[in-house]
Parts: C-alpha cells; structure tokens; sequence
C-alpha cells in the first residue's frame, strides 16, 4: 500500500487554499478552509478525503472529518471542511483515501485568529473579517483596499458565516439556492452588506430568495442586519470608506450597547470550557454519601474495638484474631465495591447545552453542546437532517475515534468504551413554529435595559 500510495501521490495536488473569509480565522467558531484540488493524471480519481487536526509534537486530535469526492480526468474542484477551531498554534494533515491507497498531502497551516492578531494592534488597527465578493473564475484583484473571496467558496450553509463581519457586493452571484440561504440567514443575524454599482455603473437587481435587497433606500434593514447601498464601483472603494467597515466598534460604544448584535470575537457566548465542564459532571456516578459513610464508620468500629475484644477472649485462639480482620476486610471490601460501583443509578443518557440566536420568526442558528453518557460500550452515531449542521468533537487536545460529516445529512459516528462519555459540539439552522414573539414594552434608564415585556401568539 505504501508504494501504491507513492506513487499515486503526485496525480492529485493542493491547487490553492483559502482560510476563513478574509485568510484568517475565528477561535471558537466552524470555520471553512476551501482547497482547490487539481486532478494531474488522465484518469479519474475517486475516494474519501480526510481532514485531522495535528497539535503539539505531530499528535492527532479531535475527530476526523470525513467528505467523498470525485475529479474526473484533469479536472479541478473546489472541496471545503468546517472544522471547529480551538488551538491557535494547530495544523491540519489532509489525506485522500482512494481504493489504490492512501495519498497524503504536506500538512495545512492554519492562519492566526483575528483574535489574536487584533490583540498585537492597537484599537485604531483592529480588523475585522470584510470580504469584496469576485465572480467564479475572476482573477481580477482591484481593489486592493479589501481582501477579495471569490463567490464559487462562499460557505453554503449559513452555520459555516458565523466568521464573517462584512460584505462588499458589485454583481449578482451565480448561486444556487443554499449559497442564497446562507447570505440571508448571515445578514439576518446582523452581518453588513455593502451593495455597489456593477461594471455598467448600474444599480443590482436581485431576483428569487435575494429579492429582498432590492429596497430603493440606501440604508436599510434585514433582520438584524444592515444593507448600505453605495453609488461607485468596485474601483471606487477607497481604504477609508473599507476601514470604516472593518474596524470594531470602539470599547466606549460597545459599552453603551450601540451594536447590539455580537461580532466576530466577541466571547460572550464562547464559554464552551465552562459549558463542557458542566457537562461532564452530569455523569459522575450519583453514590450515595451517607451510605458510604455509615459503612466506613461501621468498618472501624468492628477493627476496633470489635476484633480487639473478640480476639481478647479467653477461649479464642490464634489465629482466629487474624481470620476474624481478613474476615472483616473481605466481607467491607464487597460491601464498598458494591456500593460504590459503576453502573449503581445510572443510565444512557444524552445531556445538551443550547444557545439558540433568532434569524427570523421561524429559524434559529443553534449552537450546542453535547455529551452522550453510556453503559455499554460500543459503536454510536449521532444524526441530523435538513439543518445544515456542522459538527466537531468537544476534546480537542487528544485523539478520539470518530468521524464527522457534515452538511444537509451530518453524522457524528464514535466508538465508545462502557461507562464512558463523548463530548460533540454542533451548530444548526433549526426550524420552529412561528412563536408570535413581540415586544410589548421596556425601559431604559441611564443607557441600559432596566425593564422588558414579551407576548407571545395571542395572549
């Protein structure tokens, strides 16, 4: 295999690699590194292609996330992952498993977070991630005021935007409809999109699921999003008009909640070590203390003085003192151990945290985090249909045996010892019964929200 897999190494390169949104990443976040393959030989080339994440001193870790390609003869696609991004220092080995063998690839760097690059710059020079979105194909990079994305990697699913703060737009990208999607749901929940003029100078015309950016004002809402129209072209966009986009809110404003959407970085709902830690205390055996403590109490009395006054009888011989102590620590022994055992209250369960953020009236961008407790080891899997999810394993600093898939039909698929756990972490597009929620009411006092009132449906 290993010379099969040599040899067969050089058919089929990397042709470009595209980080995020704008070549960095977000912490915390699924994030989507698109690879360009090249197909070099003449013959088609089928197989599953594997991403890992690679930490410390060349050790696995995390799931592996697994997606089936095909590239016909010479042939060119473009094939993207989402994996969950927890260490800034991480690289990724990206292998494609072909029934001739396995052919590997040099490892992926992974870029620094904007996080950690903001962190270096003072609060004038913090970026956040604003793309200018190109044609398929285009090689054209003017401006060079804006990091460009071309619209053939812009994520379809609308799980994988949540890096993205801000978007320039000049012409209507030829998408199908879960590309769409994805740019509503990421406008909803308060992303910025800057329309401009196209290469005729013309204002753009949307049709089908996008028609709803054909507002004629020039500032308007989507959600909790922002579209801002813009009377130039592409060539117009000069480095202040994109810094004004692109730079954070400064702290003061941030403080009196004038955005009140989160951003990029922002850690609010980030706390997924606190939340993962709840989890696991969740299935922590349930012994019962007092018991526990009473049978420790009675061993002691019957070593002392129970054996000492047994063996101090007059007609007990040796070596009945010591068989009555061996007696006594057998007998202790099965009752602890039976008291104290693994499976004594406890059941197969699956226990989640859920943070859910609101795009419309019906759909829910959901981020969770779940622990799967069970009795018996085995093989498990974990599914989810028609919700765009992304999925990743919740321990991130060792190697675990599963596998994610990802997308309209996810699976997370894990072998688990008995009386064990698995961590899963899963973020979805999730869609409800309209809850009729309005706001009745609120007041603010001194710049924050000292009173609110809902109603929800008819009462």
């Amino acid at each position: 295999v290993e010379v099969i897999a040599h040899v067969q190494a050089g058919r089929v390169r990397i042709a470009e690699v595209s980080w995020g949104f704008d070549g960095r990443v977000t912490v915390g976040e699924f994030q989507p590194v698109s690879l360009l393959l090249d197909n070099l030989s003449g013959d088609p080339v089928e197989g599953l292609l594997t991403l890992q994440m690679v930490s410390g001193v060349l050790r696995r870790s995390g799931a592996v996330y697994e997606q089936s390609v095909f590239l016909g003869p010479s042939a060119r696609r473009w094939v993207q992952f989402f994996p969950w991004i927890s260490d800034p220092n991480a690289t990724w080995q990206l292998e494609l498993r072909a029934s001739g063998g396995v052919i590997p690839f040099d490892a992926l760097d992974q870029p620094r977070l904007v996080e950690e690059e903001n962190l270096l710059q003072s609060e004038e020079q913090r970026r956040l991630p604003v793309v200018l979105l190109d044609r398929a194909g285009s090689l054209e990079r003017i401006p060079t005021t804006v990091k460009h994305m071309s619209e053939e990697v812009f994520p379809p699913y609308s799980t994988a935007t949540h890096g993205l703060h801000g978007l320039f737009l000049d012409h209507v990208p030829d998408w199908e409809e879960p590309r769409q999607t994805a740019l509503l749901s990421w406008l909803q929940r308060g992303g910025q999109l800057h329309l401009l003029l196209d290469s005729n100078g013309q204002r753009l015309r949307f049709s089908g699921l996008l028609a709803v950016l054909n507002e004629p004002f020039e500032t308007f809402a989507v959600g909790a999003g922002q579209v801002v129209r813009h009377e130039l072209q592409r060539a117009g966009l000069t480095e202040s008009l994109v810094s004004g986009v692109m730079f954070p809110p400064r702290a003061e404003e941030a403080e009196q909640g004038s955005r009140g959407q989160l951003q990029p970085g922002d850690l609010r709902l980030r706390d997924d070590e606190g939340i993962l830690e709840r989890l696991r205390k969740t299935s922590e055996p349930e012994h019962s203390s007092v018991l526990i403590g009473f049978l420790a109490l009675l061993y002691v009395l019957v070593l002392y003085p129970g054996v000492w006054w047994f063996s101090n009888q007059p007609e007990v011989k040796f070596p009945w003192p010591l068989a009555a102590i061996a007696g006594a620590v057998v007998l202790f022994s099965l009752l602890f151990l039976w008291v104290g055992r693994r499976g004594y209250q406890e059941v197969r369960s699956c226990r989640a945290d859920l943070v859910a953020v609101a795009e419309d009236g019906r759909h829910w961008d959901v981020l969770a985090f779940r622990q799967l407790f069970v009795t018996e080891g085995a093989d498990y899997s974990l599914r989810q249909s028609s919700c765009q999810t992304l999925l990743a394993s919740g321990v991130q600093d060792e190697q675990v045996a599963a596998t994610a898939v990802v997308g309209a039909e996810a699976a997370y698929r894990c072998r688990i010892p008995p009386y064990s756990r698995e961590l899963v972490i899963s973020r979805s597009r999730v869609e409800l019964g309209d809850f009729g929620l309005r706001l009745s009411k609120f007041s603010v006092t001194g710049g924050y929200l000292t009173g609110l009132v809902l109603a929800a449906g008819a009462g």
